[in-house]
């Protein structure tokens, strides 16, 4: 597992990218005084202790700890710092985020209009692979690609921060319109790699794109002067449907991928997420005296959320986050968060009074190799024949 979090002296987890400046204050006059109170987690029995100072920042009480290789304070021999996830919460709440596609940019190739009238549309960079290599520190001569994040990964990612970010600071998440707007405001701390604008920043009028996030209501299609339009229907925050154009091939790429995703057609439960773009390309049913300039989703991700809202890569994770959900509710001693930087772990369940948090781990096709602190955790594998109840979440602590 990769670690960002510290372990607090009654045995609490806490994580220092989703603590404000107030929390850290209070943090520190808690404590004031005092010393070995909060050490790292990647290796808890080390004594890796740490402090919040007077500047509210977060440093170490000694110098020359040596970390575990899959922690966010490892440096190697030559201080080299471990290379990070591609999507990274840092300890000043600040979110990093590395795609294998800039947002900003979007291109298509269109043929000269043929009597069929069918468009071409090339999303540029989005399936790439990157160039930029990294050199594995166990064996400086073997180098691997660079881990991005394509756009349901950067999906997911924001999704299951922002509700971490809820969670480990106790806000109730009431449903899944309530934490859509939570998901609004996250968004203005993601900031991709490659941009100094947080994701949320983005504008139409300033930047010529912005990020969306809304339920999906359908798709539809119209015919203006022999011209085939297609639209992405979605709701807005009063309940309005909007039509949001769009061109045929993404379209039809984003249903394609969420049915061969879920193996079910886009419901009450499915979410778009994306880029949407200002152009003014010329296009057949605009002339010039409206400047050709029109509105386009240009970058789409149809996915299905549980009725908390949280983003569900399987219909497994689904019913699994639904009933954890109505479990979290019914029981105060029972909360649960995903941390985002490790996309193996499906999410980590503590159970109050028990030192032993439970590992979540959701099957999949191919076999991933996992590495965690058997005396922090217990390890839950799930399938679609495991049933998620208070009961055996008990019995696994105990």
């Amino acid at each position: 597992m990769y670690n960002t979090k510290f372990i607090m002296d009654n045995g609490k987890d806490l994580y220092p990218g989703y603590l404000g400046r107030e929390q850290r204050a209070l943090l520190r006059n808690q404590y004031i005084g005092k010393k070995e109170y909060m050490r790292c987690a990647c290796r808890p029995d080390a004594g890796l202790y740490y402090k919040v100072s007077g500047d509210l920042k977060i440093y170490p009480e000694h110098n020359g700890y040596t970390h575990d290789r899959y922690c966010c304070r490892y440096k190697n021999l030559t201080g080299s710092e471990q290379q990070k996830p591609p999507y990274y919460v840092g300890e000043d709440g600040d979110v990093t985020v590395f795609t294998s596609f800039d947002p900003k940019r979007f291109s298509r190739k269109t043929d000269r209009l043929k009597k069929s009238q069918q468009y071409t549309i090339t999303l540029d960079e989005e399936c790439a692979e990157s160039e930029d290599v990294l050199i594995d520190k166990d064996d400086p001569q073997k180098t691997v690609k660079e881990p991005q994040l394509g756009l349901d990964g950067l999906v997911r990612g924001i999704n299951v921060d922002c509700f971490t970010e809820k969670v480990l600071n106790g806000k109730t998440i009431e449903n899944r319109q309530n934490f859509s707007t939570y998901v609004y405001y996250r968004t203005k701390k993601v900031k991709l790699s490659r941009n100094k604008k947080a994701i949320g920043d983005l504008t139409l009028e300033k930047d010529g794109v912005r990020f969306m996030y809304v339920p999906f209501a359908g798709i539809c299609q119209s015919r203006n002067q022999d011209f085939s339009k297609f639209y992405m229907q979605t709701i807005s925050a009063d309940g309005k449907a909007f039509k949001n154009f769009t061109f045929p091939e993404i379209a039809e790429k984003a249903i394609k991928k969420f049915r061969k995703q879920y193996g079910t057609e886009p419901d009450s439960n499915t979410f778009l997420a994306g880029f949407q773009y200002i152009r003014n390309c010329t296009v057949p049913w605009k002339n010039k005296s409206n400047n050709n300039i029109y509105r386009v989703l240009g970058r789409v991700h149809l996915f299905q959320v549980s009725d908390a809202g949280v983003y569900c890569r399987s219909i497994t994770e689904f019913n699994t986050f639904n009933a954890l959900h109505r479990i979290t509710k019914m029981n105060n001693a029972i909360k649960f968060w995903i941390p985002p930087e490790d996309e193996s772990v499906g999410a980590i369940i503590e159970i109050d009074g028990h030192r032993k948090k439970i590992l979540l781990l959701f099957r999949s096709k191919s076999s991933e190799k996992l590495s965690y602190n058997p005396d922090l955790y217990v390890p839950c594998v799930v399938d679609s024949s495991v049933p998620i109840t208070e009961k055996n979440l008990y019995a696994l602590v105990r």
